[in-house]
């Protein structure tokens, strides 16, 4: 079993490699391996994803066939590595964005994708259905969002949730177009929420998520998601009328 899944590991290993343009930066993280490294090197031009490169337009037409996420499941447990493939190219953009919004600079939602998709690699055999894909790869993501936050936060960097120095220095490569000064208003009043309301208003106003998949993803009820929503979106008002 050991082997079988040494050479798998070396399978996606040698396949990101080959479809990766960009160099490899060294992770900051220690227990990283070169596999982490790899899947690294496909997320780091995540900023210049509304250009899609030569890469993923040959993915897409790749897998035109699989229809829905249902015959992704299906793919991935016969044909791992493909499976794998499509899903990350399916996932990453949003995946990426998604993070993006929670931890604000470019390097931490690298890394924080890159971790999500090292996760959901290793757990891809345990995904049992309980929930849809999209839901599980946003919940992993999710968390690994968090954790981010929560080592800041004990390691005594600054809280996004309470911080106006973090909310001036916004100023992340193509984050926020800054000739456009109500996108401004609007991330720094997002970054001004607690965290839940955070994540409650971005997985609807941006992902466009139902409230039910939004309270599997981020471990709550429909009913919290739905007052987390409402206050977040009264909070951004005031926000956005008290900074004309």
């Amino acid at each position: 079993m050991k082997k079988i899944w040494k050479l798998l590991m070396l399978g996606v290993t040698v396949l990101f490699l080959l479809q990766s343009c960009v160099t490899v930066r060294k992770s900051r993280h220690p227990h990283h391996h070169r596999h982490c490294m790899v899947i690294n090197s496909q997320i780091t031009d995540m900023t210049k994803l509304n250009t899609p490169s030569i890469y993923m337009a040959s993915e897409s037409r790749l897998f035109m066939s699989i229809k829905d996420d249902k015959e992704l499941v299906e793919l991935t447990a016969k044909e791992p590595e493909k499976g794998f493939r499509y899903l990350m190219t399916k996932y990453r953009e949003a995946v990426y964005w998604h993070i993006r919004r929670l931890v604000v600079t470019h390097e931490d939602a690298q890394d924080a994708t890159q971790e999500t998709f090292i996760r959901v690699f290793r757990s891809l055999s345990d995904f049992k259905g309980e929930c849809t894909l999209r839901s599980w790869v946003y919940r992993i993501a999710t968390n690994e969002a968090l954790r981010l936050l929560d080592r800041y936060k004990k390691e005594e960097r600054v809280s996004l949730d309470d911080s106006s120095s973090e909310l001036s220095n916004l100023m992340a490569d193509e984050f926020v177009d800054y000739n456009d000064l109500e996108a401004v208003k609007l991330q720094k009043a997002i970054l001004s929420l607690p965290t839940k309301q955070q994540l409650a208003f971005n997985l609807r106003y941006y992902n466009d998520l139902g409230y039910d998949e939004i309270a599997g993803i981020i471990g709550s009820t429909t009913d919290g998601v739905k007052s987390s929503y409402h206050i977040a979106k009264d909070k951004i008002v005031k926000y956005m009328n008290a900074n004309n």
